[in-house]
């Protein structure tokens, strides 16, 4: 008998943490709420927030967007998306022109000073001690499996 199983009234049972470890669903849902917490509180001393972080990683990864494909990547709601774009425009760290073939549409461009703040945050975010629970080697396997998780074949945010 390992040290998390024992018995009660005959049955094997296991302790609550691992019946939790044995649940990826569980633990990748409760990791990333904590996460995202930990992602807030790291990046508010920078001035942004994980809001703005996610628009500019998108524009970065894809290039030049419209708002509403950009809120479409970023699973938001229109509204939403303009209150973001607002914010960053204000700070210089994102342009929105009007599309030249359809003028009811806004695309989206970094700046050099959005390209310039994104990579600050990144570097930042990687320096933080809650990082710290993997080294190096887990950290880019952990974003290796993330990766193929979302945008891998049949991946959650692959195109079907």
């Amino acid at each position: 008998m390992s040290k998390n199983e024992e018995y009660k009234n005959g049955e094997l049972t296991m302790d609550q943490h691992t019946a939790m470890k044995m649940s990826t669903g569980y633990l990748l849902s409760r990791a990333g709420r904590i996460i995202h917490e930990k992602f807030e509180k790291a990046i508010e001393p920078m001035g942004i927030r994980a809001r703005h972080f996610g628009l500019l990683i998108n524009l970065r990864s894809y290039g030049s967007l419209s708002q509403s494909e950009a809120a479409q990547k970023m699973s938001i709601d229109k509204s939403t998306i303009v209150a973001i774009v607002d914010d960053l425009e204000k700070w210089h760290l994102v342009e929105r022109k009007r599309n030249a073939k359809d003028r009811r549409l806004y695309d989206l461009t970094l700046t050099e000073e959005g390209i310039k703040k994104l990579h600050d945050v990144i570097n930042f975010v990687e320096e933080s001690e809650w990082l710290k629970a993997l080294n190096k080697e887990e950290n880019e396997q952990l974003n290796k499996l993330l990766s193929r998780l979302l945008f891998g074949p049949n991946g959650l945010l692959s195109n079907p």
